[in-house]
């Protein structure tokens, strides 16, 4: 399992990957300086090494865009729900 693939699932996850100005904006949260363009997000999404599209993405990028989750979840951009998996 590499980068992408994992950046792919948290887009995922969050039903972030039609909202390129939130996750420029969770870049920013987690201290990435470099702007963040869609094709770039894009490359990052993708997870087949075969493809064109490919760019792997960094460990530290991968890093802030986690730390910046945790910062979105604080400041209210985003929700996050843990189920304990108990029915009431």
């Amino acid at each position: 399992m590499n980068n992408n693939y994992i950046f792919q699932r948290l887009i995922a996850t969050f039903d972030l990957s039609r909202n390129h100005e939130l996750v420029a904006n969770i870049f920013e949260l987690g201290g990435q300086r470099s702007e963040v363009t869609k094709s770039l997000v894009k490359s990052w999404r993708t997870h087949d090494v075969s493809s064109k599209h490919y760019r792997a993405m960094p460990d530290d990028t991968l890093k802030m865009f986690i730390d910046g989750i945790q910062q979105a979840s604080k400041d209210g951009l985003i929700t996050i729900y843990i189920n304990s998996g108990e029915q009431i």
